[in-house]
C-alpha cells in the first residue's frame, strides 16, 4: 500500500492506469489484474515485464513470500515459476513478455539465475525470442552501492564484479 501511494503520487493519472499492489505468485493476483483488465475492456493483458529480486542479495521485505526471502535456490525457482504460470495465464497469445534478472554469487561459485529463470519461462510456455545483455557499470551510486567497496569484496572473495544483467524477450505462442 506504501508503495501504491508513492507511485500514484509521482505518475499522472489517467483511465488506463490501474495500480494493484500484491503477490504474483498468488492466484488472487491473478483475479485482481483481470477484474482491471475487464474494467479496461481487455481479456488479456498485451505485455508482461518481470524483474524479481535477485533472490537473496537485497532483502525487499520481512514478508516470507518475498522472491527475495526464499530460503533456497530450489525455493526461489518454485515461487518464481508460479510468477511465471500467473503471468502466461494473463497475456494474451502471440503478445510478449520481458524479463530482467541478473546472476549472483554465493559460496565462492557463479548461481546462473538469469539462465535459471529463463527455464523457468520456456517451462511454463513461453518461446525464447531473444537475450540482451544490458551493461550496469555505473549503476552503483544510483542503488547507494560504494563501487570500491565492492570492488574490494569481489577481490577478497575471489570473484568477478557483475557488470551486466539480461533482458531477455520471451513469446506467448499463438492458439
Amino acid at each position: 500500500p506504501d508503495l501504491i501511494e508513492y507511485v500514484d503520487g509521482k505518475i499522472e493519472s489517467s483511465p488506463d492506469v490501474r495500480l494493484i499492489a500484491g503477490d504474483s505468485s498468488e492466484e488472487s493476483i491473478v483475479d485482481s489484474v483481470r477484474v482491471a483488465l475487464w474494467d479496461m475492456g481487455c481479456e488479456h493483458a498485451h505485455l508482461l515485464i518481470l524483474h524479481p529480486p535477485y533472490w537473496d542479495i537485497i532483502r525487499f521485505s520481512e514478508d516470507d513470500s518475498d522472491l527475495s526471502n526464499a530460503e533456497s535456490l530450489e525455493d526461489f525457482l518454485a515461487s518464481f515459476k508460479k510468477v511465471a504460470e500467473n503471468g502466461y495465464k494473463l497475456l494474451q497469445s502471440g503478445r510478449f513478455a520481458g524479463l530482467v534478472i541478473g546472476d549472483k554469487y554465493s559460496n565462492g561459485e557463479l548461481m546462473p539465475l538469469g539462465f535459471y529463470c529463463m527455464q523457468v519461462m520456456k517451462d511454463a510456455g513461453f518461446r525464447l525470442k531473444s537475450i540482451v545483455v544490458k551493461n550496469i557499470e555505473g549503476n552503483e551510486r544510483g542503488k547507494g552501492r560504494n563501487t570500491n567497496l565492492w570492488r574490494y569484496r569481489a577481490l577478497a572473495g575471489g570473484f568477478y564484479i557483475f557488470k551486466h544483467e539480461y533482458v531477455m524477450i520471451f513469446q506467448k505462442p499463438c492458439g
